[in-house]
């Protein structure tokens, strides 16, 4: 892979783990709710950010979700990491392999 092709996949396996991580998402919840045609429609809630919910113990504003938000948030932190860490080590060889060195010209090197 070139180095610059690993570049750009570090970065974006970066941007994409740093949204996974600390974005709020929406959940879906296994309520539901009747719509105005009177059908049902299954509740969707927002959560805050993964990292929020479970290191810092932000919850949903709703009483009733309390809680409902750290199993998908654990979910979306683990995605991140393991989106970091493939992204790593593909990138990781071809961005610290050596560039190589110039040659010369070939007379220097046959002593003509």
């Amino acid at each position: 892979m070139p180095r610059t092709a690993a570049w750009i996949l570090l970065i974006a396996a970066t941007a994409f783990a740093y949204t996974l991580a600390f974005t709020p998402f929406e959940h879906t919840t296994d309520r539901y709710r009747s719509n105005d045609e009177g059908g049902l429609d299954r509740v969707k809630i927002e959560c805050p950010s993964p990292v929020s919910v479970l290191f810092f113990d932000e919850d949903t504003d709703s009483g009733r979700d309390a809680g409902s938000c750290e199993l998908p948030a654990r979910g979306h932190l683990i995605e991140s990491v393991l989106v970091f860490g493939v992204g790593l080590l593909f990138a990781w060889k071809p961005i610290i392999r050596a560039r190589p060195t110039p040659i010369g010209p070939i007379s220097d090197k046959l002593d003509i």
